[in-house]
């Protein structure tokens, strides 16, 4: 999607990766990309209700699909 910040034009991609981990160390592997986050259900809520509330219909539908398997 495209946001508009400052009057500019930013593509952004946003991808979720649906996962239940257990304690230990987390790592992406050499994938091109500039932030990284994980963050449990209702914090990334929270964080894209600030920054991308677009967002939060793919979040839910994401939270959804875990709930039912």
């Amino acid at each position: 999607y495209i946001a508009v910040i400052r009057d500019y034009e930013i593509h952004r991609t946003v991808v979720y990766y649906l996962a239940e981990i257990g304690a230990g160390e987390l790592s992406f592997g050499d994938e091109n990309h500039c932030e990284a986050r994980w963050e449990p259900y209702e914090a990334a809520w929270e964080l894209l209700t600030e920054t991308s509330p677009e967002q939060l219909p793919a979040l839910d539908a994401a939270q959804g699909f875990l709930r039912e398997t």
